[in-house]
């Protein structure tokens, strides 16, 4: 299911305004479209209690209550394909942690850990993966 429509399927199933989501994560929001962003902008205003949604069933917009205790989690790569920058007024809402990214030792022992078959290979494949991905990374950039 796209991004998108998982996001306002969220929203027409009311999950705000219970207590079981508190926590919304939007993983990768910076593929996500332009719609989905400025709607979530209105959810995100500091004195928003409530948001305007369509409803389709009943063709025309309602409002819609957001939980007291709701939190928004963003994720995102920021380097990649189809990424684009997120816009200000966004990120002036946001605290923004950076992490950075896996060494290539890491890596390998995050495939060892997850495929414990690589360890029946000469011990390089691992290894020989890890360098495929950063190759094929670069070469995106």
């Amino acid at each position: 299911m796209p991004l998108e429509i998982m996001f306002f399927d969220m929203f027409k199933k009311n999950l705000f305004a219970t207590d079981f989501l508190k926590l919304f994560i939007f993983n990768e929001i910076n593929l996500a479209k332009s719609g989905s962003l400025s709607f979530l902008m209105q959810v995100l205003a500091d004195k928003s209690t409530a948001f305007d949604y369509y409803d389709a069933t009943l063709g025309q917009i309602v409002k819609k209550p957001i939980h007291p205790n709701f939190r928004f989690v963003a994720t995102q790569n920021p380097e990649g394909v189809g990424r684009k920058p997120l816009n200000e007024a966004l990120r002036n809402r946001a605290i923004e942690l950076y992490t950075p990214g896996y060494s290539d030792a890491e890596l390998v022992a995050l495939l060892h850990s997850r495929y414990p078959g690589l360890h029946e290979s000469d011990g390089t494949l691992a290894a020989n993966i890890v360098h495929l991905y950063r190759a094929l990374a670069d070469g995106m950039r």
